[in-house]
């Protein structure tokens, strides 16, 4: 299943690829939304999670080993970890208390329309937090938001794609009235 999901993944062609102020905005919108210094749309690739957005991260990827987004994508709804020290997944993860120091995390997976989950919507805090079902419900549409963003950065490039080959085999000839 997991190749199914990295093949999935790569189909969108979106790994790697610049800034867009689509998906600026929704981090954007979700640091400020949840009041949280690090707000991201990551994908996670076979050994990393890379971001496709950020506020409050320093670095473009991380390990996969190390990330709470890993485990965000095994799930339907959103994991939600209130303290990472006193969670049994992320006690020991330096991430957790070294590192970016993140204690709370919420993350969304973006799931495509074949039902494979190619990263997450997050956000995290340094202290520990707690959400409401309102916020839960507010991180899965942004959630939504990310993956419809995604879903157009990939049929932007189909179309692009369609017209390059159009104008190779079939030149535009001057039309005259």
């Amino acid at each position: 299943m997991e190749s199914l999901r990295l093949e999935a993944l790569r189909s969108y062609r979106i790994l790697d690829t610049g800034r867009h102020p689509s998906f600026d905005a929704i981090v954007e919108a979700a640091s400020l939304a949840f009041d949280v210094p690090i707000a991201a749309i990551s994908l996670v690739d076979e050994d990393r999670q890379w971001f496709k957005a950020a506020i409050g991260l320093q670095d473009s990827e991380t390990e996969r080993s190390r990330s709470f987004c890993t485990h965000a994508i095994e799930r339907i709804e959103p994991l939600v970890v209130e303290d990472a020290r006193d969670h049994p997944l992320f006690a020991d993860m330096a991430d957790a208390m070294g590192g970016f120091g993140i204690r709370f995390y919420a993350g969304a997976p973006l799931i495509d329309h074949e039902g494979f989950a190619l990263g997450t919507l997050c956000v995290a805090d340094t202290r520990p937090r707690s959400l409401d079902a309102g916020q839960i419900a507010l991180l899965k549409s942004l959630a939504e938001a990310a993956m419809t963003a995604i879903t157009a950065h990939h049929q932007g490039r189909l179309l692009r794609q369609a017209a390059e080959a159009l104008e190779t085999c079939c030149p535009r000839e001057p039309v005259f009235i």
